[in-house]
Formats: C-alpha cells, structure tokens, sequence
C-alpha cells in the first residue's frame, strides 16, 4: 500500500483524489489547499482524508509515502523540491516547472536519490494517442510529413501558463 499526499485540492487535485482512491494499491491519507472551499469539497466527498492548508504538513508527515502536486505552476518546483528533499515520490501535473533551471534542479536531485519524479502527461495514455503512435510507429499510415490536431478545453483555463504550456504539450 502506498499512502498518498496531495498538495491542490481545486479542479485537477480532485481528479486525482478520485483516481487514486479507487485504486486497491493507494491510499490518499492528506489533502492541502490554501483555499477552504476546495477543502471543504473534499471533505464532503472523502470525509476519511485529512485536510491542511500548508503543504508542509503533507510533506513532513512521515506516513505518506508520495506527494501529488496539482498546483499552480509558479508553486511546482518549491513544493517538489521540498518533497524530493523529504524523501518523498513526486508526481507533479504538467508542466514539470516553469524554467528550465528549475526542472533541471528537479531532475538531479532525483538522481541522487531512490526516488520517482513523474510529470502527469495523461494524454500519453489516451488510446487514440496510442493508437496512433502505434501506427506511426510501425509505417501502417506511411511516412509522416504533417500532423494537426485540434485540441478544446472542458476545464477552467489553467491562468498560471499560457495555452500552449497548459494544452499544447498534450499534441507535441
């Protein structure tokens, strides 16, 4: 059993909470948002989670084994940073960070470490993404000159990035 953290607890961070409870093998202990009312839904969906408003609370807790972060993107280094440091498995939403720099600090100091740092790209498991991947891949639709996508949103915009850090990376 591993047991999870999650710092973000609006839009996506809810989505992850519902994943992850389903899943047999995981178990959300935290949840963290600086804002009551996405606290508030949470505990009115999984009365059994802990809430917090600081993220630190999350990542000093010595029963969690992973952190989730579904925040804005200007938060995602120092909170996976602070998480790597504590010894915890991060899974951090798209984007990785904001700057190279920061990914890169990211990406050496899980180096240096046992642990997993994964970035949420769910479009990669998207089974028209892998299907065509699939053919790509093995020559069926011959060889590829152009690609177009055309990519909406059902979701509130992400307001931390611009559209093409928020969506486009789904189609790159």
């Amino acid at each position: 059993m591993i047991n999870i953290g999650i710092v973000g607890a609006g839009y996506w961070g809810q989505n992850l909470i519902r994943k992850f409870s389903n899943l047999s093998g995981a178990c959300v202990k935290k949840v963290c948002d600086r804002n009551v009312a996405p606290l508030k839904r949470v505990e009115e969906k999984w009365p059994e989670i802990r809430l917090t408003s600081s993220y630190h609370n999350v990542i000093k807790d010595k029963t969690i084994d992973a952190i989730a972060v579904a925040t804005p993107v200007s938060t995602h280094h120092e909170i996976s940073i602070d998480a790597l440091r504590a010894k915890k498995h991060v899974l951090i939403e798209k984007p990785l960070a904001r700057r190279y720099k920061d990914a890169n600090e990211l990406v050496r100091t899980v180096r240096k470490s046992k642990l997993i740092l994964a970035a949420g790209h769910i479009m990669m498991y998207h089974p028209a993404v892998i299907k065509t991947n699939e053919m790509i891949g093995n020559g069926k639709v011959g060889k590829l000159c152009f690609a177009e996508s055309c990519r909406s949103n059902p979701r509130p915009m992400n307001c931390d990035v611009d559209v093409i850090w928020d969506l486009a990376v789904h189609d790159v």
